[in-house]
């Protein structure tokens, strides 16, 4: 109904602003879904993009949405020896872009290669990847 729009239009603003107010008042916060409890409605890497640009909606900087992607999930997990940063004897997991994420939040989406548990993946291998998850969903 108009009314119950009209209350969750508010209710989301609320939340927007609290989460500027926690990102101000200093509250470690991380990204990621749950995309494995919505079920076919939510896909993990959709989804944590679209995050990006809610918290970007919200008013964190980009760093701030950089370091919740990367450090602060690898801190909660209590794994700093091993994620979250790029350095010498840690994981090589890592989302290559083609420009600064730190310049804009919308860099963050400029994925130009992946290279995940010692696989390069570039742009070309990554869309193919995701044609065949389309053609698997499809049938």
């Amino acid at each position: 109904t108009p009314d119950r729009r009209a209350t969750l239009k508010k209710f989301w603003a609320l939340q927007l602003r609290l989460t500027k107010l926690l990102d101000d008042g200093g509250v470690p916060m991380m990204t990621g879904t749950d995309a494995g409890d919505a079920g076919q409605w939510a896909i993990s890497g959709i989804t944590l993009h679209e995050e990006f640009d809610l918290l970007h909606q919200a008013g964190l900087k980009p760093l701030t949405i950089l370091q919740m992607t990367t450090i602060n999930g690898a801190k909660f997990l209590h794994r700093e020896d091993h994620m979250g940063t790029v350095a010498v004897g840690k994981d090589a997991n890592l989302v290559l872009l083609d420009a600064d994420p730190v310049a804009s939040e919308a860099n963050l989406h400029r994925i130009d290669a992946v290279v995940r548990s010692g696989n390069y993946y570039d742009k070309n291998a990554l869309e193919r990847l995701k044609q065949d998850a389309e053609k698997r969903d499809a049938s």
